[in-house]
């Protein structure tokens, strides 16, 4: 089974209750809300840990997009939602395939999907499963 070597939030005393406001700049808005509500309603949060949590990997560049949200309108404010509308849109698309997005890079969102299962022997039709998530929720983007 996967590694439980999991931090949580009590762990951390920088994110307490002021960890959507501290993580304001860094995380966008629809995480930020989530976790807020997560933290609330669960407690104590358990976070991934990128060294030994094993993961399916996938990189989403939407090439253009800049180009493509000015070409819509001159106003940055409306730019800036529109952007904002589209990212919403992608990531509950990939929340809905089980994926998170972990990092945003200008254009380009890096998300995993964490193989689940619970006999070792079920581990590589875990991963199988885990990747054709991945692609199934790419091409529907």
């Amino acid at each position: 089974m996967c590694d439980s070597g999991q931090s949580s939030v009590s762990e951390h005393p920088d994110l307490d209750d002021g960890a959507v406001e501290l993580l304001g700049s860094f995380v966008p808005q629809l995480l930020r809300s989530k976790v807020s509500k997560l933290s609330k309603k669960h407690g104590d949060l358990k976070f991934p840990n990128p060294n030994s949590d094993k993961y399916v990997a996938g990189i989403l560049d939407i090439s253009g997009l800049t180009t493509l949200a000015h070409d819509f309108t001159d106003d940055p404010k409306e730019a800036a939602d529109l952007l904002n509308d589209l990212f919403t849109r992608v990531f509950f698309s990939i929340e809905d395939y089980g994926g998170d997005v972990i990092k945003l890079v200008g254009d380009a969102l890096v998300c995993l999907w964490k193989p689940v299962y619970d006999d070792p022997e079920d581990e590589q039709d875990a991963y199988c499963l885990a990747c054709v998530q991945a692609v199934k929720c790419f091409l529907e983007i």
